[in-house]
């Protein structure tokens, strides 16, 4: 070979670029050492593969629409190595046509971007899910079912926003510590996942509160009936028996009542569970219109009643108790009264 031929050939070793020329038929007429060491290419094969074959990743289809139109193509897609291994590259496709415009030879110029694809799928995953179990966060979590309510509308199918609320929780970090109660989370969390079917989106959406949608599901009684018992089962930390009971709101979109979006579904089964709380540990309450009212009211009190506090707007009554026997006062209650301005007194009735 001629010496600037030579040191091209070698400059191109040393590049750390995969550089590769293919004939139509498959011939490699040159790879580099990086296209040889990452695609496990036998420099003494005479024949790779094909064009075809190199491309029959992700995306091929796209690419030879692209090559027919255009000299070269750019973009990512994954390919196999020799030994049937998946390679992720970004590349240049470079064509070379014959007078009649058919692909003579492809010149490709690619770096693995295997690592910075393994990279941002890690931080997409910790963006859309929680750190500590696993499961959907709460923005992941409504991004999936806004994207389903308008699918199960179509198809005329109905879909459950559960919402799991674990009563007295802090019992369990206050009595055990805040790390076995993470490990209580994660095993309760890995119940859900066995109770609920596969198409079910699980999400810890607070830090005892978990929630579950379960696109064209109908019978949810049973299915909450059946998270009950499972999640009732004792947990064993430590050496530690621990007993958990889960409140459950659920809220319901149907064909002839869709939600409008996941916000308005998780809002109407907090105030499902919040009427379960009522009702008691180990109960699930599905949302009815009045709840959602309730919760309004409820929110607008404690509102009042913050303000009533910074602005001194509460008093203190003394009710004397007097005895029948005798008429004597015998003792006194001090009651609290809310004394807005402007308004009559507003007892606890």
């Amino acid at each position: 070979e001629q010496p600037l031929v030579v040191r091209l050939r070698e400059a191109l070793d040393a590049s750390g670029e995969i550089i590769l020329v293919v004939e139509q038929s498959g011939r490699v007429l040159f790879a580099n050492r990086t296209a040889q060491d990452q695609l496990g290419l036998d420099p003494d094969d005479p024949v790779f593969r094909s064009i075809e074959q190199l491309l029959a990743g992700d995306g091929r289809r796209d690419v030879w629409a692209a090559l027919e139109r255009n000299q070269e193509w750019r973009g990512e897609l994954s390919t196999t190595r020799a030994d049937g291994s998946t390679i992720h590259l970004e590349l240049a496709l470079l064509a070379d046509r014959s007078s009649t415009g058919d692909v003579q030879t492809l010149t490709v110029i690619a770096h693995d971007v295997g690592e910075r694809r393994a990279l941002q799928d890690a931080l997409e995953h910790r963006t859309t899910h929680d750190g500590l179990t696993g499961l959907a966060n709460r923005q992941h979590l409504l991004s999936q079912v806004n994207l389903a309510l308008p699918e199960l509308t179509e198809r005329g199918q109905s879909g459950a926003l559960m919402l799991v609320d674990i009563d007295e929780f802090r019992t369990v970090t206050n009595s055990l510590g805040h790390e076995a109660g993470d490990r209580v989370l994660v095993a309760f969390a890995y119940r859900l996942l066995r109770t609920f079917p596969a198409n079910a989106v699980l999400a810890r959406v607070g830090g005892d509160e978990f929630a579950v949608f379960c696109p064209g599901e109908r019978d949810v009684d049973a299915l909450a009936e059946l998270m009950q018992r499972t999640t009732a089962a004792p947990f064993y930390i430590d050496g530690s028996e621990v007993h958990l009971s889960v409140v459950t709101g659920i809220a319901l979109t149907t064909p002839t009542d869709p939600a409008p979006n996941g916000e308005a579904l998780l809002r109407e089964a907090d105030a499902a569970s919040y009427r379960g709380k009522e009702r008691g540990r180990g109960s699930f309450e599905v949302f009815e219109p009045g709840l959602q009212t309730r919760a309004v009211d409820r929110l607008s009190v404690v509102q009042d009643l913050r303000r009533a506090l910074r602005n001194d707007e509460l008093r203190v009554h003394y009710q004397p108790k007097i005895s029948l026997a005798t008429g004597a006062i015998i003792g006194v209650e001090a009651l609290m009264r809310w004394q807005p301005p402007g308004e009559d007194v507003r007892t606890p009735v």
